[in-house]
């Protein structure tokens, strides 16, 4: 019961939190995003990358794709035959995550199951930046091996997830029903540019991608301004691992809180500068709660 006490109050003290769907895309309209690469339509009968649907689609368009949202999505086949290079790509820029915590990306993925596929070849990914920093890669389907019917080399597969980073699809294989796939974002800040990429450099291999969503945790009620720095010191912030809270008063209780509320250490300062070590935690958002004072504290490596 004491734990439930001590959870609750956690709670009040953070305000009200609620995990929403903040940024949606489904490319209905043709602004909002761009082709760095640029699209197009080729000379063959199998070359084309853009904005389609399956009424009105290029001719290339060779399957029949279902489970869309709307009318519109991204698709691609033997892109190098329609624009400069195999790599068509879509941006998403100078999305507004100000405020937003616990970021998670989410968008419906297709490709035939009779595309073809090569190992060394195509892929399909998602690469994310905050605050015009790295870009980091989230999110990837590769050829899955298991699917190859060329006898000749890792040719003629299916699009399949890529788990564990091994260039080669081992998770959930994609089919012409659009299938949501959804990725942590980990950071937070002001600005979120997404980078999605189709790779297809062949013949028939195809792909598509529709309704991306950026979902977070919206928070209310952190007061940091009344975590008086020149009182008590938090360094550094943010952090690989470790942090110095300084200027404590003896006998102070420090919790440093999950943004779900959960209390995850808990000490009571014995002097009036204690070492938290955060190094076993996963990189994010955390809240260090000093009496009634609240801070947010960022773990990154």
């Amino acid at each position: 019961m004491k734990n439930f006490y001590t959870i609750l109050l956690v709670f009040t003290s953070l305000g009200a939190m609620s995990q929403t769907t903040f940024y949606t895309e489904s490319f209905e309209s043709t602004t909002g995003y761009s082709f760095p690469n640029g699209s197009g339509v080729g000379t063959s009968n199998q070359d084309f990358y853009g904005r389609t649907d399956s009424a009105g689609a290029p001719p290339q368009e060779t399957f029949t794709y279902s489970g869309f949202d709307g009318t519109f999505f991204i698709a691609g086949e033997d892109i190098d035959g329609a624009i400069t290079g195999s790599l068509g790509q879509v941006y998403l820029d100078n999305i507004d995550i100000s405020g937003k915590l616990n970021l998670q990306f989410t968008a419906a993925f297709a490709s035939g199951t009779d595309m073809d596929i090569d190992g060394v070849a195509d892929s399909i990914s998602v690469e994310v930046r905050i605050d015009n920093g790295a870009w980091a890669l989230i999110g990837r389907f590769r050829a899955d091996s298991s699917t190859f019917t060329s006898t000749s080399g890792p040719f003629n597969g299916q699009f399949a997830e890529d788990t564990n980073g091994d260039g080669y699809g081992d998770g959930t294989r994609l089919t012409g029903n659009f299938t949501d796939f959804s990725w942590q974002i980990n950071g937070s800040g002001d600005s979120l540019d997404i980078r999605i990429s189709l790779d297809l450099q062949s013949g028939d291999e195809e792909a598509a991608f529709d309704n991306v969503r950026i979902a977070g945790l919206t928070t209310t009620g952190i007061n940091e301004v009344s975590f008086d720095e020149n009182t008590i010191k938090v360094f550094p912030n943010p952090t690989a691992g470790i942090i110095t809270i300084e200027t404590l008063t003896s006998g102070k209780i420090i919790q440093l809180i999950s943004i779900e509320g959960k209390v995850l250490k808990e000490i009571q300062s014995a002097k009036n500068q204690e070492r938290l070590d955060l190094s076993e935690l996963a990189n994010g958002t955390y809240f260090l709660k000093v009496g009634v004072k609240m801070r947010k504290v960022i773990l990154s490596r």
